[in-house]
């Protein structure tokens, strides 16, 4: 499994589905899904997202890329469904996050 998450670490700006991980690396879909539920607590698409999202904070705190390059740069193809994301789990408005606001609670506490 770790071999996994090393590789979904380095490429979750790369657009690839449970099932195409699962082939790459010789595993069935079903025994990466359980293997990654069990050593995360969480679902291989909820993972992608918090790798994505943590990411897009970290951008918008740390560079002077817009929300649209950022998008972007985390591996989402629309600013809408990015935003839409980014507002779920963090709770305020990427622009917002930019703009200096931050959430009262902690970020991903769905998923804890």
């Amino acid at each position: 499994i770790y071999t996994q998450l090393t590789y979904i670490n380095q490429n979750y700006t790369c657009d690839f589905s449970l099932e195409q991980l699962a082939m790459e690396h010789k595993v069935s879909p079903s025994y990466l899904s359980k293997s990654l539920k069990h050593e995360l607590g969480m679902n291989y698409i909820d993972y992608i997202t918090k790798l994505r999202i943590d990411k897009a904070m970290e951008l918008l705190d740390q560079s002077d890329k817009n929300i649209k390059e950022i998008t972007f740069a985390v591996g989402y193809n629309s600013q809408t469904y990015f935003c839409k994301v980014f507002k779920k789990i963090v709770g305020i408005s990427a622009s917002e996050y930019k703009g200096g606001v931050r959430p009262l609670c902690a970020p991903f506490s769905e998923y804890s």
